[in-house]
């Protein structure tokens, strides 16, 4: 039976998941350290501004990458307080700010407002800082930076003592807020609130990231419990059974598609790219047994450059990584001409297989190139109850593979 083939003629599934490449960048000389980078920004010219924060050697910094090989950093100078914000957002002209801090490109203003520490710029255009709450706190305002260089504020204290985790502002000004017991959506001066007790289809609590995406969903990750996306006045809910648990960061690709920083059931940490089926289609994850590349960190960067580069950056990690995503694999689909039967596809419990004569399974693996522990429950089946929904390739010695679908 002939198959619609998405493979290079001669390509294995190596060689496509080999396409993959992961730069690291992991200077610790004074002049050039790089530590626990919050924000990376893709300036004019071809380069990239990196904020990291304060460590114990040195302070808060800004890291200046030309893009090929020549790395500087401007670290805050000591003596006139410390910046301690967890973001920066490029006002032009050379000029960034801070959640208690500008810089001009060479130096630290340093300054504190309202004991903000988190900054972020909406799609509408305008900067704006909180206090993420922690330790109890009980601010109760979010601050927009006016053109006159004056903050406004906005009253939510219907969220006081509540931690906000992220936020998203559309380009109409609503401000969406993930916080530690649910959605708040402050829209117009109006401030409404979805959790658990409000909407019984998801379990809001300890949301972590927040995106609207540009056809108006609004998608929502969680510490414990997955994501979940906002589909004609509903909630579709993926869970851990997707190799979901922690999401921590969302990003909208180019294409539609989402890029998420989370952690599975097995607590790897890793990036992806999924769409709002909960399919994965590219990226990275550590493995339950090495965790070389993102060192089991929080993921509190992910950005997604104009060349379609992920940039990951890791709490407290002297890492930055950069990944140039390969082809999708949801796209990989059979050899053009198949001699091997697997069945029932999609399955949820076992997966017969009549092999040629010779022929042997050489590996299963994931949609991020991922090689997945194989089970058998006979000399031609395969017992797959214990791997997340999904998509999974099949490779064969003798050159074949077979995409099957685990419900």
């Amino acid at each position: 039976m002939k198959k619609i083939v998405f493979l290079v003629m001669g390509l294995s599934l190596n060689a496509l998941f080999a396409q993959n490449q992961i730069t690291y960048y992991q200077h610790t000389t004074t002049g050039k350290r790089i530590y626990s980078v919050h924000e990376v920004i893709e300036n004019s010219n071809g380069g990239y501004d990196i904020y990291c924060l304060k460590d114990g050697l040195l302070p808060s910094a800004v890291v200046h990458f030309d893009g090929t090989s020549t790395w500087t950093r401007n670290t805050q100078v000591n003596g006139s307080g410390y910046v301690d914000s967890k973001g920066m957002v490029d006002l032009g002209n050379g000029t960034f700010q801070l959640a208690d801090a500008t810089y001009d490109g060479s130096a630290f203003s340093v300054w504190r407002y309202k004991n903000c520490d988190w900054i972020e710029k909406g799609l509408d255009g305008k900067v704006y800082t909180w206090d993420r709450n922690d330790g109890g706190a009980t601010r109760d305002s979010i601050y927009q930076l006016k053109s006159n260089g004056y903050w406004k504020g906005f009253n939510i204290s219907a969220l006081k003592g509540h931690k906000i985790e992220d936020i998203f502002v559309t380009q109409s000004g609503v401000i969406h807020f993930a916080t530690d017991t649910g959605l708040a959506i402050l829209n117009q001066g109006i401030l409404s609130f979805i959790n658990s007790a409000t909407d019984t289809s998801f379990h809001f609590d300890d949301l972590y990231a927040v995106h609207v995406m540009a056809d108006g969903t609004i998608v929502v990750g969680t510490r414990f419990l997955g994501f979940a996306h906002n589909a004609g006045g509903s909630w579709v809910f993926h869970d851990y059974t997707k190799g979901f648990r922690e999401v921590s960061r969302i990003v909208e690709g180019s294409n539609g598609n989402l890029w998420m920083a989370k952690r599975d059931l097995d607590y790897n940490v890793g990036i992806v790219e999924v769409d709002l089926n909960g399919n994965i289609s590219r990226g990275i994850v550590d493995s339950t047994a090495n965790d070389t590349i993102f060192e089991d960190a929080i993921i509190r960067e992910l950005f997604v450059d104009s060349g379609g580069d992920v940039w990951v950056g890791l709490y407290q990690r002297s890492k930055l990584v950069r990944f140039t995503p390969g082809p999708s694999t949801i796209g990989v689909l059979e050899t053009a001409v198949s001699t091997i039967e697997v069945y029932p596809n999609p399955s949820h419990d076992y997966l017969k297989i009549n092999l040629p004569a010779g022929a042997q399974l050489l590996g299963m693996y994931s949609t991020v190139g991922q090689l997945v522990a194989v089970k058998y429950a006979g000399a031609d089946t395969l017992d797959v109850r214990h791997l997340a929904s999904g998509v999974y390739v099949l490779q064969f010695s003798d050159g074949q593979m077979k995409r099957v679908s685990i419900q």
